[in-house]
């Protein structure tokens, strides 16, 4: 029976199974997948080249490498406050 089918003429609404199971409680809370902690100790790993990486590639022009960096040394918002400025009338500057 799934939510909402009928149960004796009536319509059941909500979670119509008990709540608890029966061989443990799930997963403990904060566990990851291991998938999740094998990606972060290979970012971990090479967190400090990949860095480097987008530092380049952000000197030399690329877009989405200016935005991640400006982003993550000054947050979004710095972002967004430049895009306003850059979007104002130059007399309005001064």
């Amino acid at each position: 029976m799934s939510d909402g089918e009928e149960q004796g003429g009536t319509k059941v609404r909500g979670r119509p199974f008990r709540p608890g199971n029966k061989y443990g409680r799930g997963r403990p809370r904060g566990s990851r997948n291991k998938a999740t902690g094998l990606f972060q100790k290979t970012l971990e790993r090479y967190a400090e080249s990949l860095a480097k990486k987008l530092v380049q590639e952000a000197f030399q022009g690329t877009p989405t490498a200016l935005r991640l960096c400006i982003e993550r040394s000054y947050g979004a918002a710095a972002l967004y406050r430049a895009a306003d400025a850059s979007s104002a009338p130059a007399h309005a500057a001064v």
